[in-house]
């Protein structure tokens, strides 16, 4: 069966059964639920995001209007509500639901604030959360892996995999807490550093990484998926062991993808995972026969959603 465990910063996805991997929702709630649908019809499959599930722009669709070309399809940061239902999602799925660190989430545990959106975006996220959902948030976040292993030999990071050496004992001695981020972000210092802002990674690098963290998992490691750097067409495969995901951010609807992976194979390349490529929204005509059959209706409908977490199209 398809579960999840986790022994320190790094977490192993067992099977058998099927892997779904989405990357960067930043705060679209929309895109969240769209994805609990597609993971609710699978009563044998692990769901992995790859960070970066909060903080989105704060603008309104005729300030958004000029960059749809960088920022995709046009949404409203609904980052509170997708965090309940998140939260809510773990609940559930505890064995069968799982998010790796990213750089946006390191920022609310120890790493350095983030102003891609506001000049600070943990604190314009954390006021709109209950003084008992920010512990949560907080006691959640903490606990997230750095990485990812699988049995079908994929290895998941937030940004691309670095060379800089680890095993288990070094990486519980790193630590979130960052004093002093110009040092932390030189490379090799940290290896949590290079995890979540790394943009690439040449072969030879990609390499070292499946080396070191093949020796942390039951079966080797054959190549890695990463989120963080959005590609226009939904993904990119960078070269023969390393794939770019980008399932929500920056993305037009037609463009966001997902993977759907079989644990029960073994995928050997970059090539391979291309293959398990799946649009996040249907085709129209797949989507009025999805409506004929009644499929999906109401997924998500339980999750604890606020009224001002609901999907209300116009402005705030």
């Amino acid at each position: 069966m398809a579960e999840f465990r986790q022994d320190g910063r790094v977490a192993w996805i067992e099977g058998p059964g099927e892997l779904l991997v989405v990357s960067d929702l930043h705060g679209n709630l929309r895109d969240f639920l769209r994805v609990v649908e597609i993971f609710e019809r699978s009563s044998d499959a692990c769901l992995l995001f790859l960070g970066d599930l909060f903080h989105g722009p704060y603008l309104s669709q005729a300030e958004w209007a000029p960059y749809t070309d960088v920022l995709g399809d046009f949404y409203y940061d609904q980052s509170p509500g997708l965090f309940r239902g998140f939260m809510r999602l773990l609940e559930r799925w505890p064995r069968r639901v799982k998010a790796i660190l990213g750089n946006h989430e390191h920022a609310h545990v120890g790493g350095p604030r983030v102003a891609k959106f506001t000049p600070d975006e943990a604190f314009s996220f954390e006021e709109h959360l209950t003084a008992q959902e920010r512990r949560a948030l907080v006691r959640d976040l903490s606990q997230w892996p750095w990485m990812v292993g699988s049995r079908c030999g994929v290895s998941f990071t937030h940004g691309a995999p670095p060379p800089t050496r680890f095993d288990a004992a070094a990486l519980s001695a790193e630590g979130l807490h960052v004093s002093n981020p110009q040092q932390w972000v030189q490379p090799g210092r940290a290896v949590l550093s290079e995890l979540l802002w790394r943009r690439y990674s040449p072969p030879e690098d990609v390499t070292r990484f499946l080396g070191h963290i093949s020796a942390l998992c039951p079966t080797r490691q054959h190549l890695v998926v990463h989120g963080h750097e959005p590609s226009p067409r939904g993904y990119l495969v960078e070269h023969d062991k390393l794939f770019n995901l980008s399932s929500s951010f920056a993305m037009r609807r037609a463009d966001k993808t997902f993977l759907r992976l079989s644990l029960g194979e073994t995928y050997l390349n970059a090539y391979e995972v291309e293959a398990c490529v799946q649009p996040l929204f249907q085709t129209e005509a797949d989507a009025d026969a999805d409506a004929d059959d009644g499929a999906g209706a109401g997924a998500g409908d339980d999750l604890p959603l606020s009224d001002d977490d609901t999907l209300d199209e116009s402005e705030p």
